[in-house]
């Protein structure tokens, strides 16, 4: 689906109003020296679907399941159906953005289930 245009102000989109938002958190690897660095936010929404976003614009460019407010497309975000998707998937961008493992990222990671889909 596409977003209203009515939630792009000519240079980012209103994520929290488009989509209701209540509550997010941060997953994050903030490098030593010679290390890259990536921040994305998993957010829920108002119908307790979630999302992955890429608040600072690039530091997940191009990874497939996040989106970029910044983006002028107006493609939705993918929904995940549970929090535990969505931050298995911020992290698992982020080790991978970092290359660093998981367990740097999101240290306690439950193991995935045999089958982790978008909602």
């Amino acid at each position: 689906m596409t977003i209203d245009s009515r939630f792009w102000n000519g240079s980012r989109w209103n994520g929290h109003a488009a989509f209701q938002t209540v509550h997010h958190i941060h997953v994050s690897f903030f490098a030593g020296e010679g290390e890259k660095s990536c921040d994305l936010a998993v957010i829920e929404c108002a119908d307790h679907r979630w999302y992955v976003e890429d608040s600072w614009d690039g530091d997940a460019e191009g990874a497939a399941g996040v989106w970029n407010p910044y983006k002028p497309e107006a493609d939705e975000p993918t929904f995940y159906a549970t929090e535990e998707a969505a931050i298995r998937h911020a992290a698992t961008v982020v080790a991978t953005v970092c290359g660093v493992p998981v367990s740097r990222v999101w240290p306690g990671l439950p193991p995935a289930p045999a089958e982790s889909s978008p909602a």
